[in-house]
Formats: C-alpha cells, sequence, structure tokens
C-alpha cells in the first residue's frame, strides 16, 4: 500500500511540475495536416538544424515519432560540424569538428535516422555563407523531393547568429516553393520567461533579438524522451545539462512547441 501511495505520489506531483512548467493550452500538433495529399506516397520531412545536437534538443520528439510513422521519410541535416563550440573538450576545430560529426552519427542510428548529414558551412558564419547555403538547400529539397522542413523559429530560440540565418534561409525558400511547408521549433512562454536566454551564448550581437515566436501547437512526447535522452548523451563534446541533469531536463518538457509562422 506504502509503495502505490509512493507511486502515486510521484506521478501527482509530475502532473503539478508539468502544468506549471508547461503551456498546455494550445493546441495539440495534428501530424495528418502536414502530410502529401496523395495517401499512397510518404511525406518526405527534412529536419535541417546549425549544429549537432540541435536537431535533438529542439526537435528529438518529433524527429523520433516521424521516423516510427511510416507515412514519412526522414532527412536530418546539421549545416555546420559545430567545430566552434568548444564548451566541453578544448580542441582545435578541425579536431572538434570530427568529435561532432562522429557524435552525430551515432545519435543517427540511435534515433533510427537512415538519411543524416553534416555540411561545412563554417561555424559561426552562416550568415555570412547565407547564399550558399541558400543553393544548397534548395538543392538538396528538391533532389530529395521535400514536403516538410523542420528547423529554429525566426530568432533560433535564442539569437544564435547560426540559428537566425538558417531559419531565414529556410523561410525565402518556403516563401518561393509554396509545394514545401515550414515547422518552426520555438519554446512555450512558460518557459521563455523562466529563462534568460541570452546567457547561453557570449560573444553576439543580439541587439536585435526581441522574444522567440510563440508557439501554434504543443506535441506531446514522453513516450520519445527515453530515445532522446539515449541520443542527446551522445554529444559528450557539449554541455546540455546547463542548470539541470540532462534526463531531468528531458523529463521536465516532455513537450515540444512549433509554429508555422514567421513574422
Amino acid at each position: 500500500m506504502f509503495f502505490l501511495i509512493f507511486i502515486l505520489s510521484l506521478i501527482i506531483g509530475y502532473i503539478m511540475i508539468l502544468i506549471l512548467l508547461q503551456d498546455l493550452h494550445f493546441p495539440n500538433l495534428e501530424l495528418k495536416k502536414f502530410q502529401v495529399k496523395d495517401s499512397e506516397s510518404k511525406t518526405n520531412v527534412l529536419f535541417i538544424f546549425p549544429h549537432p545536437d540541435d536537431e535533438v534538443m529542439s526537435s528529438g520528439g518529433l524527429l523520433r515519432k516521424l521516423v516510427k510513422d511510416k507515412n514519412f521519410n526522414v532527412f536530418v541535416v546539421d549545416v555546420t560540424k559545430g567545430d566552434r563550440g568548444d564548451e566541453i573538450l578544448k580542441l582545435s576545430p578541425e579536431e572538434l569538428g570530427k568529435v561532432r560529426e562522429s557524435e552525430f552519427k551515432i545519435v543517427m542510428k540511435i534515433v533510427g535516422v537512415k538519411n543524416g548529414e553534416v555540411w561545412d558551412i563554417p561555424d559561426g558564419k552562416v550568415p555570412e555563407n547565407f547564399e550558399k547555403l541558400k543553393r544548397q538547400v534548395e538543392e538538396f529539397i528538391q533532389k530529395n523531393n521535400i514536403n516538410l522542413v523542420v528547423t529554429y523559429e525566426k530568432w533560433g530560440v535564442y539569437g544564435h547568429q547560426d540559428h537566425v540565418a538558417l531559419s531565414k534561409v529556410v523561410h525565402e525558400i518556403s516563401e518561393s516553393n509554396k509545394d514545401v511547408k515550414v515547422l518552426y521549433s520555438t519554446i512555450g512562454p512558460k518557459v521563455a520567461r523562466s529563462l534568460n536566454l541570452k546567457k547561453y551564448i557570449k560573444g553576439l550581437d543580439l541587439a536585435n533579438f526581441e522574444s522567440n515566436e510563440p508557439p501554434e501547437f504543443k506535441l506531446f512526447t514522453l513516450k520519445e524522451a527515453f530515445a532522446r535522452f539515449l541520443a542527446a548523451r551522445q554529444y559528450k563534446s557539449q554541455n546540455l545539462s546547463h542548470k539541470y541533469p540532462l534526463w531531468v531536463t528531458i523529463l521536465m518538457n516532455p513537450y515540444e512547441y512549433y509554429t508555422t509562422k514567421y513574422e
């Protein structure tokens, strides 16, 4: 009896924490709305993010859901090797790039993605390579008949210049190609208010950083939490824990938030 009461207390406590931390009033993301109309064709989805680890930490739940869904083909691209992100390993950019690319390959195996790539746009210089990257993304979309793209929202969550530039690349492509839909990964207002987002990045000009694009949808990803944790912890070169252990961060954030707006 005591054990049952203990388990029940844990469940109730967890639900209360979610109510406090998560924005549950947003409607659920209906994945069927983003499928191609031809019922016999699979929907090709491109998850494209600036650095290895962004894809798992921002959209790992959605990524895992779509990998398991027979109606979708999943592609993942990180446009840089993240070779300037020496949060833990103090290596040369060349050495760190190899490490992070190797970590990415392991992560793709864990989440079940067969089509994963890391490109060679210089880390921290995505804005300077805007047109080159735009052409490269356009070619990838055309070659693989991509129907849906998932990336960061307009401000890249916390104003990182690579995040912002890539989001703009995707937006411009979608504006000129109406067959391509976009889901922008964002965060809920409660989480945004609780974080000092600018503290997560140093040395960049955040003068124009305003606030995250508000969500339109939420996606419950608790079923995918364990796989996401196993994947994220492979990025040993990066500090993904911040204030709390990685498993706490993932468990306390079982919802991902998305919008189709870029304003």
